[in-house]
């Protein structure tokens, strides 16, 4: 045994533990004389905040956060349990009634235990001047900032919006009147569809700073929607309704203007390859004429241009004549019982239209203008009705323009009979 403590010197350890208790009580109990201690306070407790703002909307807005400096005199053990955390400062507020600067009065509370025995003999302040404000409300419009969204190649940023479009700010009615404006700053890269989500609202200043201060919005957060449309160019087209000597290969055209920007449902603009405007007759067409169309988009698509445009038609390889038609023919006419058809038009100055050959060895004779009366319903009187000109032996040559015919429906005349 004698050799163990010999090798952990156990002895000097216990001397050493009862020669530093005893120190302890001399200091504790010899020399807890009286000193002073300074003390920096944590900012005051502020006794009826919640009822000045409940029942009178009125809040603190600046001395809050004022750091007190004290001294204090006591015995060193009784200073020893006089803490930044056990000493508070305390001032009431059951006095203000209105909006403004006031000067309150500052209590200071010491611990119970040592409240008798240890007195503050020096503080930086008995009054703490404090500013009030009123609470008021407010209707901000939201804005919806477009800079950050950013669309994908082949799609068009239609628009940005929130929902609801305002909120309502609460606050002092000072940091109310610095508020310039509230908005949402969404950020999107390569849309290419619409979608929403919620983004919280930011209130700034003139100066772009951001104000947060005593200020509750409700709501905090809107559904921003990033609206986003397929956006392609489209090619402009018309029909042709081939005839009046004007075959495939004749005719051509442009359009002005020959494409149109469409804006719209991705599903629809990728099916889409051109728009056709309408058809054109050929045969009452003539080399250079112009027609205006109405551009007719399909649904689910718009448009920023023009909705009309102009078609030019081109007629190439084609050669015009006039001749003299004597051949009229009323075809399949069925007036009503007792009545009968009477030609008028014995004959017609026509335009007729070919490739120069066939032109070349046209003869009067192979002209015929014919009106097809089959089964149609015939009034009495005078009338015109359109006709077919054919040219014998000549498909490939045709009439330019309408061309009309006239008769008229009378009263049969009685025959003579022979007795």
């Amino acid at each position: 045994m004698k050799i163990w403590l010999k090798k952990f010197n156990i002895g000097f350890w216990l001397l050493s533990l009862v020669l530093a208790v005893m120190f302890w009580l001399y200091v504790s109990i010899v020399q807890d004389d009286e000193i002073e201690m300074p003390l920096t306070l944590r900012p005051p407790t502020f006794e009826g905040q919640e009822a000045l703002l409940d029942e009178r909307e009125i809040l603190v807005t600046d001395g809050a956060d004022i750091e007190l400096q004290i001294r204090l005199h006591g015995k060193r053990s009784d200073l020893a349990l006089c803490t930044r955390d056990t000493v508070r400062a305390v001032a009431s507020l059951d006095a203000i009634d209105e909006a403004g600067v006031h000067s309150v009065y500052c209590s200071i509370l010491l611990p119970d235990e040592v409240e008798e025995r240890v007195r503050v003999v020096w503080r930086s302040m008995v009054y703490i001047p404090i500013t009030t404000d009123i609470i008021k409300n407010d209707v901000f419009e939201v804005l919806a900032e477009r800079g950050g969204v950013k669309v994908a190649d082949g799609y068009k940023l239609d628009d940005v919006w929130t929902d609801p479009e305002r909120v309502r700010v609460r606050g002092p009615s000072e940091q109310l009147r610095k508020i310039e404006r509230a908005y949402v700053a969404p950020v999107r890269t390569d849309a290419d569809r619409t979608v929403s989500f919620l983004l919280d609202v930011i209130l700034e200043d003139d100066a772009g700073n951001r104000i947060t201060d005593g200020l509750t919005c409700d709501p905090s957060s809107v559904e921003v929607t990033v609206a986003v449309s397929r956006i392609k160019e489209v090619e402009l087209r018309v029909g042709f309704d081939y005839g009046g000597g004007v075959q495939e290969g004749n005719a051509a055209y442009t359009v002005e203007p020959g494409t149109i920007w469409l804006t719209g449902d991705p599903s629809v603009l990728d099916v889409l390859n051109f728009i056709e405007l309408g058809s054109i007759d050929l045969a009452n067409a003539t080399d250079g004429q112009k027609f205006s169309f109405d551009i007719k988009l399909p649904n689910g698509v718009t448009s920023d241009a023009k909705l009309d445009a102009e078609v030019t038609v081109r007629l190439t390889g084609l050669a015009t004549k006039k001749f003299e038609a004597a051949n009229i023919t009323l075809a399949g006419a069925s007036p009503p019982e007792g009545y009968e058809v009477v030609p008028l038009t014995q004959s017609l100055m026509l335009t007729l239209r070919g490739p120069q050959a066939a032109m070349d060895h046209l003869d009067e004779y192979v002209i015929r203008v014919v009106a097809d009366l089959t089964g149609k319903p015939l009034a009495i009187g005078k009338q015109d009705w359109l006709a077919a000109v054919y040219v014998d032996g000549s498909p490939e040559i045709g009439a330019v323009g309408e061309v009309k015919v006239t008769f008229e429906v009378v009263e049969s005349t009685p025959s003579d009979t022979i007795p």
